[in-house]
């Protein structure tokens, strides 16, 4: 497993760990049998002169406690330029540090030990990596640096540390002002890490923790587009890191493939298997490649392309769309930011659902230069309405229609987290967003949109006009979507003058506020403060004296009815939530509005039906203690909730009542052989006007 970092423990594991290393610190190890342990070169100013093209050090630590502050020094002439590597022995708890001696009698750090991270949760304390790697120029004197990490207490312990040129040079391309110069679109990059150095003074390093083995390659970008190196192991790829030289002559990171593999427990550093940029026409990019110490295969290629931005990658190559409806597709994978162009604002990070944990958990500072992966489309809407711009199927609305309904009868129809390892940097999940732009006098899009970047645009247009559409994405994340425009116009009865004239008969009614506009002439109940509503309207004539139910069946937006008469001059009553009871008489005539009171609108529909009193049901008989019968009547419950009056007469021309104010009477009896012959009724209580 590669090597990990102890995130959390809980309390009795901490407990436990310090009693173990407490037990080590005072038991300590076997003393050493080396008869001659050197230890009078613990300064730079004692430091031991070494000869020849290969040589050995040896010393000791000789304490009777945590050897915090000892060290041994040596100082070495390099006749030639050479790599060397290093293996250190019977120093695990220790570090190698290699140091330039400058003219001035200073000295710059040049290499060091790569200290591993621990391998448990208990009482392995964080250990050296054994081997190491280092550049000596010819001419130059070096200092070479052993010393412990305090994890020592014992009498004394010998160490061993041996250097032997790697009988090969550097690579060419080992340092950055070397770096191996491509061209074109397509290369295959070979690397061998294994003579690879890393020249602390000059050369940048990706993150921190990279065991400093690199080899440079440079490109210069042809034009804007997206660059990516993919790595062809799968297994502890290499690590990338892709920089630009800036005004001051140094490096800057702008990409690279580093991540972190963990969970709640533990973390450890890893690359991912490619990296992607976004590239500007004569920037020259310099690649890098180093390893994490998990990547034991130093032999491996990376496969670099590069792929020009599309045609419609700034608003000047807008590909213009036409019609009420289109249906095409949107492809940003090799899109870019162009320095003028307008950024949505997006938060990514916002869209992507992550672990709490993961996000506690980073520790690497990456790189995130690319601000955006847009494309560009351009509309012109042909009349008022409202248009939708989406990846997903548009939203259709029902335009006016109605169909024959029946009376109304007062009833309604009808894995262990420790145990898994996550990438703590994961690719985000390719999601599309559009938003929409008002062009200005040169017909370029303005910087503002007037819709939000989201997945679903609806945008009410209140005159013709040229319109911009952005595709965006998360940078780390492109492909294909769908781009699915749609635009509705207001529905045909949008105006009181252009009302729709009902049939005489019950029906359903189906239409839309969706798109509908707000009419200055409508009457001021209809109309909010802020003359956003949104209203249609129907004529209707009764056919028949009586009474009639008016119900929603459906609304989208809260929407709500008014009755009126012809004229408007009279509120005949509201429906805000289920139904409105009206008395009509044959021949008169009602003009029917639905509002929604804010929003872009919806679907609505309602019935309109002649109401039917509910039944009455015969429900049994019963015997008295005079054997006397009498038969049970209940009334058909009712689901409208209002109230029902049953009455009874003897002449069908006076009624009194039996059961009053109920919305669901209870059951009565009347004796079998009553005389004269009782008649009953049922008949719903009007609720008050409005």
């Amino acid at each position: 497993m590669a090597p990990f970092k102890i995130r959390k423990l809980p309390l009795y594991l901490f407990l436990l760990r310090n009693l173990f290393i407490l037990i080590f610190l005072l038991l300590g190890r076997p003393a050493s049998t080396a008869e001659d342990l050197v230890t009078t070169n613990n300064s730079f100013a004692t430091a031991i002169e070494l000869t020849g093209a290969e040589f050995e050090l040896q010393a000791g630590f000789a304490t009777n406690h945590v050897a915090y502050d000892e060290e041994r020094w040596w100082k070495w002439h390099s006749p030639s330029n050479s790599t060397y590597r290093w293996t250190a022995t019977n120093f695990d708890y220790g570090f190698v540090n290699i140091f330039e001696v400058t003219d001035s009698g200073g000295s710059n750090l040049v290499a060091a030990s790569y200290q591993r991270s621990p391998t448990t949760l208990l009482i392995d304390p964080p250990k050296s990596d054994p081997l190491g790697i280092v550049h000596f120029l010819e001419g130059r004197t070096y200092a070479i640096r052993l010393k412990p990490t305090g994890w020592y207490s014992v009498a004394s312990f010998p160490v061993s540390v041996n250097f032997k040129p790697l009988g090969a040079d550097a690579p060419s391309n080992d340092h950055y002002s070397a770096a191996k110069e491509i061209s074109g679109t397509n290369h295959l990059l070979d690397y061998d890490l294994s003579s690879a150095t890393f020249e602390s003074l000059s050369e940048p390093k990706i993150v921190p923790q990279v065991v400093g083995q690199t080899l440079w390659w440079k490109w210069q970008s042809p034009g804007f587009g997206t660059a990516i190196l993919r790595s062809m192991d799968s297994n502890a790829p290499a690590l990338a890191g892709i920089y630009v030289t800036t005004s001051s002559n140094s490096q800057k990171l702008i990409a690279t493939s580093a991540t972190q593999l963990g969970n709640e427990c533990v973390i450890f550093e890893s690359a991912k298997q490619q990296v992607r940029w976004d590239t500007i026409p004569g920037v020259i990019y310099q690649i890098q490649i180093d390893r994490f110490p998990a990547m034991t295969n130093l032999l491996g290629s990376m496969e670099f392309q590069f792929m020009a931005a599309p045609v419609n990658d700034a608003p000047e190559g807008a590909i213009e769309l036409s019609g009420f409806e289109v249906k095409t597709s949107a492809d940003n994978r090799a899109s870019t930011h162009r320095p003028a162009e307008p950024l949505l604002g997006v938060d990514w990070s916002a869209l992507q659902a992550e672990p709490l944990w993961m996000q506690h958990h980073r520790t690497l500072i990456l790189p995130d230069n690319s601000e955006a992966n847009s494309i560009w489309f351009k509309w012109r809407s042909p009349n008022i309405g409202i248009v939708q711009v989406t990846p997903l199927e548009p939203i259709r609305y029902d335009d006016p229609s109605y169909e024959n309904h029946e009376g109304h009868n007062g009833q309604d129809t009808g894995s262990d987290m420790c145990g898994k390892l996550f990438d703590l940097y994961p690719e985000p999940v390719f999601e599309p967003v559009y938003a929409l732009f008002k062009s200005d006098a040169n017909d370029l899009p303005m910087m503002e949109p007037v819709s939000a970047a989201t997945q679903h645009v609806h945008f009410p247009m209140t005159e013709p006009g040229l319109f911009y559409i952005q595709m965006d994405s998360d940078p780390r994340a492109t492909g294909v979507a769908p781009l699915n425009l749609l635009h509705t116009p207001p529905p045909t009865n949008d105006l009181f003058q252009h009302r729709i004239l009902l049939p005489s008969t019950p029906l359903k009614v189906i239409g839309r506020t969706y798109a509908a506009t707000s009419d200055p002439s409508d009457p001021e109940i209809m109309r909010n403060t802020n003359g956003s509503t949104r209203t249609v309207w129907w004529e209707w004539e009764s056919p028949d004296d009586g009474e009639w139910y008016l119900k929603f069946v459906k609304r989208d937006n809260g929407e709500t009815i008014h009755v009126f008469s012809p004229d408007l001059s009279t509120n005949i009553g509201l429906v805000s939530f289920d139904s409105l009871l009206f008395s009509a008489a044959k021949g008169q005539r009602f003009c029917i509005g639905v509002s929604a009171p804010s929003g872009n609108g919806g679907n609505i529909s309602f019935t309109l039906s002649p109401l039917v009193s509910p039944t009455l049901k015969y429900n049994g008989f019963r015997y008295d203690w005079n054997y006397t019968r009498y038969n049970q009547l209940a009334v058909q419950e009712s689901s409208d909730g209002w109230p029902i009056v049953v009455e009874q007469s003897t002449n069908l021309i006076d009624w009194i009542s039996v059961t009053t104010n109920y919305s669901r009477p209870p059951a009565f009896e009347i004796p079998a052989s009553h005389e004269p012959a009782l008649f009953f009724r049922t008949r719903y209580l009007r609720p008050p006007s409005p």
